[in-house]
């Protein structure tokens, strides 16, 4: 999966202030990278426009471009965003697995609530070596 932020900033609705600035991140499909921050730094905003929940879901006004696989999240619905990457919410019960039913409907999905992990040994297919 590729992930391109050309000079990206954006705020919530309502604020004045920005939550991303100005962002240039390119992130290719071999890397791994870990986004660290204080609470309010803007960490949860970034993954939210990665998959295009900004500004699809929040609103608020994005400025910049934000490609996911190529696709301009602006001109793509979430559910074709969902096809290329997820996200794992924090919260507990954030945590859903939600996928699109059918393709040509944004509004089909299906929910499934799973139970937390306690160790990577709960996660399907893992063996400790």
């Amino acid at each position: 999966m590729t992930l391109h932020f050309e000079k990206v900033s954006y705020r919530y609705p309502g604020t004045d202030a920005w939550a991303i600035h100005d962002l240039d991140l390119t992130i290719q499909p071999d890397e791994s990278v870990l986004v660290a921050g204080a609470s309010g730094s803007g960490k949860s905003t970034l993954c939210r426009a990665s998959i295009g929940l900004v500004p699809h879901f929040h609103q608020g006004q994005l400025m910049g471009q934000v490609l996911l696989e190529g696709l301009d999240t602006r001109q793509h619905p979430v559910y074709q965003l969902f096809r290329h990457a997820g996200l794992v919410f924090q919260n507990r019960m954030l945590n859903y697995l939600i996928i699109p039913l059918k393709q040509s409907s944004p509004t089909a999905w299906k929910v499934w609530d799973f139970p937390p992990l306690t160790s990577r040994s709960d996660l399907p297919g893992w063996k400790n070596s």
